[in-house]
């Protein structure tokens, strides 16, 4: 509980928080979190999201895909998914925990530099609990560029919008973005990894998870 505060303390004065799920912090993560309303928002979003593309889908990319909470989404949908997360032990408890959801699930062990996948290889590309709190401005938007080169049809990226009106914020590139962009900076931002904001759902708000949301995108190739 104590190395969680301390996280969170570092998140909140805009430090990233980093790669550092590993051990009994891996294997608590879903217990920590699973019965919180913005959880259950977040799945709640996830099915609905792809439900309205499933049409259109045969394939995901989910990064970080940490201990495989939308696996059961996935398989509803029959999608041959591709599984990045950098923890070998988030990994494992995914597979330990979803073993019955897992049989179209390629797993891949590292970072987002660079995912060893074809340009427009992948239908949908999601990103949670991530982008706006676990890696500095400057490699999520090195992560963002990766997805989207991956990417052929949508992404539903997950972020912190901002309550402010202010047009013009220069983010420190080696802090976390947090909620620095509201609403229409963030659409505006997304279009330069050529996401275009479709639909977007308000999922929580709080200290640690400021004006959370879901973003829809359409890639634009």
């Amino acid at each position: 509980l104590i190395n969680l505060c301390v996280q969170f303390f570092k998140s909140k004065n805009g430090l990233p928080i980093g790669n550092n799920y590993v051990g009994k912090k891996a294997l608590i993560y879903d217990e920590h979190r699973q019965n919180d309303i913005y959880w259950k928002a977040e799945d709640e979003c996830v099915n609905k999201y792809i439900s309205m593309i499933s049409n259109e889908i045969n394939s995901v990319i989910d990064a970080p895909y940490g201990t495989g909470r939308f696996a059961p989404i996935y398989d509803k949908y029959n999608l041959n998914v591709t599984a990045v997360d950098i923890s070998n032990e988030m990994i494992e408890v995914a597979k330990s925990k979803h073993k019955n959801h897992l049989s179209k699930t390629k797993f891949l062990i590292q970072d987002m530099v660079k995912i060893p996948k074809d340009d427009c290889s992948v239908d949908l590309a999601i990103c949670f609990r991530f982008i706006p709190w676990i890696v500095s401005f400057k490699d999520a938007k090195i992560a963002l560029s990766e997805l989207s080169r991956v990417c052929n049809k949508y992404a539903i990226l997950e972020l912190c919008v901002g309550k402010h009106n202010i047009s013009n914020i220069d983010i420190d590139e080696d802090k976390v973005m947090w909620d620095n962009y509201n609403k229409k900076q963030i659409t505006v931002w997304l279009k330069e990894f050529n996401f275009e904001v479709i639909d977007v759902k308000f999922l929580y708000d709080d200290k640690e998870h400021p004006g959370l949301s879901a973003f829809l995108c359409k890639k634009i190739n």
